[in-house]
């Protein structure tokens, strides 16, 4: 007669429940718990190199093909036409939303996105600056000229804080009338 029971034995195998305060669940949770940091590192990276090629692929597609050298204040009129980026698509959000026939405010959620963004950007312009391009630099010209598009290659091109030219000039102001006040209260 077979050994019936030896065979069934070695079929079912018993799974050995963890105690949840044991070294090996805490060692099974941590890895868990490194995977999903990781992965969520990994997204925000992705998110943030996607919005930098966004931003860098509208400057390099609004570059004037004769100009080999850019000045701040070139930069800084290129910086506000790209803060009006959005414009054309809000008009056409508000036509959509003019017409009497449609109820609610059709597509709200790309609007209030699109709001937030300039506000936020304009804000940074106004105040510390605005990352970009280095244009200034005739070196990160040419090499920002050769830009293929991608990610792979973001890292060579020389980002720089750009300001507007109007808060820029009141910065100056204030520095030389603080200097004089400085020098006046020197002579005294």
């Amino acid at each position: 007669m077979p050994k019936s029971g030896k065979v069934k034995a070695k079929l079912v195998k018993q799974v050995k429940v963890l105690h949840p305060n044991s070294r090996k669940a805490m060692k099974i949770t941590g890895g868990v718990m490194r995977k999903d940091r990781i992965g969520r590192v990994h997204n925000e990276t992705s998110l943030k190199m996607g919005i930098l090629v966004e931003k860098l692929s509208w400057f390099h597609e609004n570059l004037d093909p004769e100009k080999t050298e850019y000045s701040r204040l070139d930069l800084s009129q290129m910086m506000e036409s790209y803060l009006h980026r959005f414009d054309e698509e809000l008009e056409q959000i508000d036509i959509i939303q003019g017409m009497k026939s449609r109820k609610g405010r059709q597509h709200a959620a790309r609007e209030d996105v699109i709001r937030t963004t300039m506000t936020s950007e304009e804000n940074l312009f106004n105040t510390c600056g605005l990352e970009a391009p280095d244009l200034t630099d005739k070196k990160t010209l040419g090499i920002f000229l050769e830009w293929d598009g991608t990610a792979r290659h973001v890292n060579l091109i020389k980002m720089r804080k750009v300001t507007s030219i109007k808060t820029s000039s009141k910065k100056e102001d204030s520095k030389t009338t603080s200097r004089s006040r400085k020098e006046t209260e020197g002579d005294r």
